[in-house]
């Protein structure tokens, strides 16, 4: 059997999370949802694009659907304030939030292998791994 030479792990939602505040910055704070909260519509959502993926009735992108399910539990739909929120979202730079022990499983991780990032993010999704030291750019 062949050695593996790399281990590929993907930016968004594995390596580096959405910081939320700015995100939702359109909507006021006590309206954010929790952390749990998110990810539950995060759930749903992926449940509901992946299945209209297999009917191939897919109306709009993933964060368009995900805003909108938020801004109607909120009872607050707008639709500026969902595109809004859909740019913020698509913004890479706003994806800066790492969670306790990704550094440390990295390490172990990197003692054994090649460590590869592939993002579908603009180019800017690298710079903070980088800043923050969780991507060593090799020649």
């Amino acid at each position: 059997m062949a050695k593996r030479r790399f281990i590929f792990f993907d930016v968004g939602n594995t390596l580096l999370f959405p910081n939320r505040a700015r995100l939702l910055a359109p909507i006021a704070a006590e309206k954010h949802p929790s952390f749990e909260e998110w990810q539950a519509l995060e759930r749903r959502t992926k449940q509901e694009f992946d299945q209209g993926l297999t009917s191939s009735k897919i109306d709009h992108g993933f964060w368009w659907t995900f805003h909108t399910h938020l801004l109607n539990q909120l009872n607050a739909f707008d639709a500026s304030v969902r595109d809004q929120l859909v740019e913020n979202t698509q913004n890479s730079a706003n994806w800066d939030q790492i969670l306790p022990g990704t550094r440390e499983a990295l390490e172990r991780i990197r003692a054994r292998y090649a460590i590869a990032v592939i993002s579908n993010a603009d180019r800017c999704g690298a710079w903070p791994l980088r800043n923050l030291r969780l991507l060593r750019k090799h020649h």
